[in-house]
């Protein structure tokens, strides 16, 4: 729940509705402890769900679990696909200057070990958070219009 709202700038106060499918035990302690989840994850409402009635929704894996978030309503979807497009701008900037350094001969042979492998896991760690970012901005701009 952190982690979704985290990623739709949504203040952790902010009651949502949360949409759930899954089944078996799990289903079964979740609705036994639903009170917990509304007052710690600060859920508004939770409804149970099939994967295929889920309308468009922020969505996480936790285990057998999905959670879902739907988007209308809680998000001004225009402008979070703006600002995730400045993000993604920056991150490709970031990219940039770190493909630059390590295509760069002088910078490979000179520097320690330990920094190269630092700017490749750099590296790999702005192109997972630029693809994350470019799956949330698609989603936003599919609920946007």
């Amino acid at each position: 729940m952190r982690n979704l709202r985290a990623e739709l700038n949504l203040p952790p106060g902010q009651p949502v509705p949360v949409l759930l499918s899954g089944d078996g035990d799990l289903r079964t302690r979740l609705e036994r402890n639903e009170h917990l989840l509304r007052r710690l994850a600060r859920v508004a409402s939770v409804e149970w769900v099939s994967d295929a009635a889920a309308p468009q929704a922020a969505m996480a894996l936790v285990g057998d679990l999905t959670v879902r978030l739907p988007l209308e309503g809680l998000v001004d979807a225009s402008a979070e696909v703006e600002r995730l497009g400045r993000e993604i701008a920056k991150l490709e900037q970031a990219i940039s200057r770190a493909e630059a350094k390590l295509a760069n001969p002088a910078f490979v042979g000179r520097a320690p070990q330990e920094v190269v492998d630092t700017e490749r896991a750099r590296l790999s760690e702005f192109a997972d958070q630029r693809a994350t970012l470019a799956a949330q901005r698609e989603r936003m701009a599919a609920l946007a219009g």
